[in-house]
């Protein structure tokens, strides 16, 4: 075995270790210390499943979302789908693509995602078909009157870096300053950015929040065998939620 090789092998093993600890830590902090010491039925079974990859399955898990969702062998160790299922199903090499929501468009199609008015990709504006585009173009786009939502497009989540922009009178302002040029926009939000028109929702969703957009998720699989996509069913895990209710 070669020295890259028992390099890239080492690396691994301590990021296997790393992330058990976080999850074990983890867990183990929200995990009632009852429930953390109970043996369940099944739990061996378990534990034989999820021990294939090398190190014993810790039976936190198996204790903890059984409560929920009953004692299911099917249960995924976090740390076990973290390390060894996530990296076998979306491999590294490809991360670096879907990590940027600009190329969403290109691989999903631009009919399932909020239109776009124009991006920026490494400082290259572009409109939504992927048109170089010079900066007076690309703020002409922006209609007076009208709000925009403005967000990164690389390294992030949960709104960080969500801004909105808002013309008015041939003013745009954005992150309380006001806009000039595009690169008053690259210093708010970088190289990498999206801009969208505002979103309204739903009076039904927007029940629940009506300051922010709510959105449903819905989880699938793509089948190693078939390619077919299935949507994950979790009715059982709600049903038997409510059985427990009652």
């Amino acid at each position: 075995m070669g020295i890259g090789n028992l390099r890239n092998k080492a690396l691994r093993a301590i990021y296997a270790k790393m992330i058990t600890k976080h999850y074990n830590d983890f867990y183990g902090g929200i995990c009632d210390k009852s429930i953390q010491k109970m043996k369940k039925s099944g739990e061996d079974q378990w534990i034989e499943k999820w021990s294939i990859f090398g190190y014993k399955a810790n039976p936190i898990y198996y204790r903890l979302f059984s409560e929920y969702c009953g004692k299911d062998i099917n249960i995924v160790p976090e740390d076990v789908c973290r390390i060894a299922i996530e990296t076998a199903m979306n491999p590294e090499r490809f991360r670096g693509f879907y990590s940027d929501k600009n190329s969403w468009d290109l691989f999903f199609g631009d009919d399932i995602f909020p239109s776009t008015v124009f991006r920026c990709m490494d400082g290259v504006l572009l409109d939504s078909k992927y048109k170089v585009l010079n900066e007076e173009e690309a703020l002409g786009l922006l209609d007076d009157g009208k709000k925009y939502a403005i967000k990164p497009t690389i390294d992030t989540n949960s709104s960080k870096g969500f801004h909105s922009i808002n013309c008015n009178s041939g003013n745009i302002m954005c992150a309380g300053r006001s806009i000039k040029s595009i690169g008053d926009l690259k210093e708010i939000e970088g190289e990498n950015f999206i801009v969208q028109p505002f979103m309204k929702q739903h009076k039904n969703l927007s029940q629940f929040c009506s300051t922010n957009v709510n959105p449903i998720r819905i989880t699938t699989y793509r089948s190693v065998k078939d390619e077919a996509i299935h949507v994950l069913d979790g009715g059982g895990i709600a049903n038997r939620l409510r059985g427990r209710r009652k």
